[in-house]
């Protein structure tokens, strides 16, 4: 994890059923725009039909669930980690 930067994740909800994204490409650009490394876990917007490439585009970093969960002191998703994601969890 970056020490003394902005950083914030959006996971990708992984509770069965669950298709929903915490955040979408536009609701991201208010983060960069103020200095944030937004990091999205790859496929986060699958569940709705939208591709990462379209987080990226708005300068988003796509990347694993690990550094989705590493990269960041704040983290963003809807429901509670699932049972594979509680590894990831430091505190």
């Amino acid at each position: 994890m970056k020490k003394n930067k902005k950083t914030i994740s959006i996971i990708k909800e992984k509770k069965v059923g669950e298709r929903r994204t915490i955040l979408l490409p536009e609701d991201l650009r208010i983060f960069i725009q103020n200095g944030y490394d937004v990091y999205v876990e790859r496929g986060t917007g699958s569940g709705i039909g939208i591709p990462d490439k379209e987080y990226a585009n708005v300068g988003a970093k796509i990347v694993s669930t690990k550094q989705a969960w590493t990269q960041s002191n704040v983290i963003f998703k809807y429901k509670p980690p699932v049972d594979s994601e509680f590894k990831y969890i430091n505190y």
